[in-house]
């Protein structure tokens, strides 16, 4: 086991801090509506809004595709989704549970996901836009590679990528993709998500507390969180305009609640508690968080997330969707999708111009009711207005 850096004190008590136990606020009037054919397969989409798109994964014949958001009516610019073919001979969705995602840089887009070879090997693999063109780079210098994820800041150099080992060994590996041939790695550091706007990880140590690891000075994670008898898992880091661009965090907690902390100096790398929540539903079967990301719209901070009655967004239970607007004093949380009762997973926050959307993905599994993901489940894309 890596030692935890030295140097730095850890502010992070929550015995000092007012949990929120909120009250259920669904939205009076919600727009909840069918975007993609009633009929199509959309595997794990994921959402550039620069380009107005997703890219996502089939599950009957395991291909990359993207396809246009129309920017009037929301919905896909080809009903079923196949719009511009990318790649085929994925690895399958049903092995990984994620699909190809988006890298943004200066040099344009990118989706890194998991391609499956000869003899069933794994391998990490890049499709690079250029113009109107795709170009597949499969790193088969590095085999056993599975579910990468991708910086996402349009302004960096270069966009870099980390993903698993298969099967699992603790280790993050990481890639810049103007060095796919380079290999690196963090031991002792699992539950990877790259900072919303720079460059910096965080994730889970062995001791289930919350770690930071920055790839510019790649000495041991930092850790974050000293919350004894927590388990944390899905650390995702952002700045926060509506905070002095301080660095903030969330983790999902023991599985059932958002521990929200705040940096306290710029850059100290100690943190704070800021909020805690558990989930706002007014169903009491809905007492799980389940997918939560964070979003910056119109300068101030939210979280999207699932409420449903397993921590997990995987297991194809009837969910409600919901983000929390993040403030110390008067957070709110709201319901956005409507009341009919649905089973609804991977929440997916989209900026515009006029409003925040959430997109979900509803899954309909009473062809074979058997509670996987196979040929016969139909996975519809929807859309939910905010009104923010």
């Amino acid at each position: 086991m890596k030692k935890i850096f030295p140097g730095f004190s850890l502010l992070l008590l929550f015995a000092c801090s007012t949990e929120q136990n909120p009250g259920p606020t669904p939205a009076p009037e919600t727009n909840d509506i069918l975007v993609s054919d009633d009929k199509a397969q959309i595997g794990d989409p994921e959402f550039d809004p620069y380009n107005q798109r997703i890219c996502w994964q089939s599950i009957t014949d395991h291909k990359l595709w993207v396809c246009g958001i129309d920017p009037a009516t929301g919905k896909l610019a080809v009903a079923n989704g196949q719009q511009t073919l990318i790649d085929d001979a994925l690895v399958p969705l049903a092995s990984t549970f994620n699909g190809g995602e988006w890298a943004f840089s200066r040099a344009g887009a990118a989706i890194v996901y998991s391609k499956l070879g000869a003899g069933n090997a794994r391998y990490a693999a890049v499709a690079t836009e250029t113009g109107s063109t795709w170009a597949v780079n499969v790193l088969t210098s590095s085999p056993d590679r599975i579910n990468p994820r991708a910086t996402k800041n349009p302004t960096d150099n270069v966009a870099a990528f980390q993903y698993l080992t298969s099967p699992g060994s603790g280790t993050t590996k990481y890639k810049y993709l103007n060095a796919p041939g380079t290999e690196l790695s963090i031991p002792d550091f699992k539950d990877a998500h790259w900072a919303e706007d720079e460059q910096v990880l965080t994730g889970i140590l062995p001791n289930n507390q919350v770690g930071l690891f920055d790839p510019a000075n790649p000495a041991a994670p930092v850790q974050l969180t000293a919350t004894p008898g927590t388990v944390y898992s899905r650390p995702y880091m952002w700045r926060a305009p509506d905070q002095n661009n301080a660095r903030m965090f969330f983790a999902k907690a023991n599985g059932n609640e958002i521990h929200v902390f705040i940096e306290t100096v710029p850059n100290s790398r100690v943190f704070s508690p800021f909020l805690q929540f558990r989930s706002p539903s007014a169903n009491p079967g809905y007492s799980n968080i389940g997918s939560p990301e964070p979003v910056i719209y119109k300068g101030k901070s939210y979280i999207s997330f699932m409420a449903s009655s397993s921590p997990l967004e995987t297991t194809g239970e009837p969910a409600e969707i919901w983000y929390a607007a993040l403030n110390k004093v008067n957070p709110v949380y709201k319901m956005v999708s409507d009341a009919v009762v649905r089973t609804r997973t991977d929440p997916e926050p989209y900026p515009t111009a006029s409003t925040l959307y959430i997109y979900y993905t509803e899954v309909d599994d009473s062809a074979n009711p058997d509670g996987i993901l196979d040929p016969t489940t139909i996975l519809k894309l929807r859309r939910c207005d905010t009104g923010l």
